[in-house]
């Protein structure tokens, strides 16, 4: 049987290799390669996740520094 820690873990390890299939076909689509990922909002202070995301996506994964960094994408976006 299952305990809730391996549901929690399988489940965040489903939500990375998804992520990185996404990046994988958005980099193939561009010509380009990515070289590093930049990590921002709350998942971002997990060091669970931060490991399993660089795992799965066979890169670095940089947290970044800025608070609000959602909000400045989503105002640069804007611009």
């Amino acid at each position: 049987s299952s305990h809730r820690g391996d549901i929690y873990r399988a489940v965040l390890e489903g939500i990375a290799l998804h992520q990185a299939a996404t990046s994988q076909r958005a980099a193939a689509a561009a010509a380009q390669t990515i070289d590093q990922f930049i990590a921002i909002g709350g998942g971002a202070k997990s060091d669970l996740w931060m490991q399993i995301l660089a795992d799965a996506l066979d890169r670095p994964i940089k947290r970044s520094t800025t608070v609000a960094a959602s909000s400045l994408g989503a105002a640069m976006a804007a611009a």
